[in-house]
């Protein structure tokens, strides 16, 4: 039957080229060909159908006999088909790995490379910050050497000024000393003069007190012998001379001379107000002001202020580095004009 359909398509095939070579070509010149072609191929067709026959008879002798052959080699077929289709999918498989470990490695590399390239960034990244450390590390030393340079020179210039001011207080001790002393040689010499004044009053005193006995003696003797006032100045006078006593002078009158002389009263404390500049050496250059105290040969005196007495004190705490720096100078620290009360100039 199979061998029929075969024969029956290839007549059909035949018909169909016939009918095409007749459809295409002239009908006149293409007859005879079409029929030789049908014949051949009813000839052919019987061949086959014979021999298909034929076939079918050794096939069906030998279909037992190969239908054992056939199973085996199906399964060998298939059993070749699988080993293909494993080898396939081995090599499916093992592509598919290489491509996996292809794919990774070029993962691996992508990641090194952007692990070098963010290990770059960081270093360079940590080199910044270094070299910024390292600048502003060099930044503060260096402010901290300004800085200490300049607290040595605030330093400095304080001692300089704490040096000055002692010798400008030594020099004021001395010149308050000289002072003293010239104001004592001068209270000596007006204590001399006071005496030696004192001595001529005395003498004067005396010689009015003997003028005044003279004039009683020579009055009780003008009542004795009754003399005429002219003729007992006459003899006072020339009673006085007998006994030794000096004229009067003319310049002195008879009442003041029996009275005497006494000194004037001079107050010995005085209020001392000092007015200073400002200065402009050391710390007065900024500072535009002073701490005034007043020294005299046994110490030196603070001010209490306008209303109270100034306070004597030992040189060593007036110009001493604990006052200096603390106290100072009372009620006129930090100022250029102050009163000194009830100072002592004896």
């Amino acid at each position: 039957m199979e061998a029929k359909s075969q024969a029956e398509q290839m007549a059909e095939r035949f018909a169909e080229t016939t009918q095409k070579a007749q459809t295409s070509a002239p009908v006149a010149e293409k007859t005879d060909q079409a029929t030789k072609a049908i014949q051949e191929a009813q000839q052919i067709a019987a061949k086959k159908r014979a021999e298909e026959k034929t076939k079918k008879a050794a096939a069906a002798a030998n279909a037992a006999k190969s239908a054992e052959q056939l199973k085996t080699d199906e399964a060998e077929m298939l059993a070749a088909a699988r080993a293909e289709a494993d080898a396939r999918r081995i090599e499916i498989e093992t592509a598919r790995a290489e491509r996996e470990a292809a794919d990774r490695i070029a993962v691996a590399d992508a990641k090194q490379r952007a692990d070098e390239q963010k290990a770059i960034e960081l270093a360079a990244i940590a080199a910044q910050a270094k070299a910024a450390e390292v600048v502003k590390i060099a930044e503060d030393l260096r402010v901290a050497e300004a800085k200490r340079l300049a607290e040595e020179k605030v330093i400095a210039e304080a001692k300089a000024a704490d040096a000055a001011r002692i010798k400008i207080a030594e020099e004021a001790v001395a010149k308050s000393a000289e002072q003293a002393r010239q104001m004592e040689q001068a209270r000596l010499a007006d204590v001399k003069a006071l005496e030696a004044k004192r001595e001529l009053d005395s003498k004067m005193l005396a010689e009015s007190l003997r003028r005044a006995e003279a004039v009683r003696e020579a009055k009780a003797e003008q009542k004795q012998f009754e003399m005429s006032p002219v003729e007992s100045n006459s003899r006072v006078m020339q009673l006085g001379a007998d006994k030794g006593i000096a004229q009067p002078d003319k310049r002195l009158e008879t009442s003041a001379a029996l009275e005497p002389i006494k000194p004037a009263k001079v107050s010995p404390r005085v209020t001392i107000l000092v007015l200073m500049e400002p200065g402009n050496k050391g710390i007065r250059r900024f500072d535009k002001a002073a701490d005034p105290v007043l020294c005299v040969k046994e110490g030196c005196y603070v001010s209490a202020g306008p209303a109270s007495a100034a306070e004597l004190r030992p040189f060593v705490k007036v110009l001493g580095v604990g006052n200096t720096f603390g106290a100072r100078a009372g009620a006129c620290k930090h100022a250029l004009g102050c009163t000194f009360r009830n100072i002592d100039l004896a």
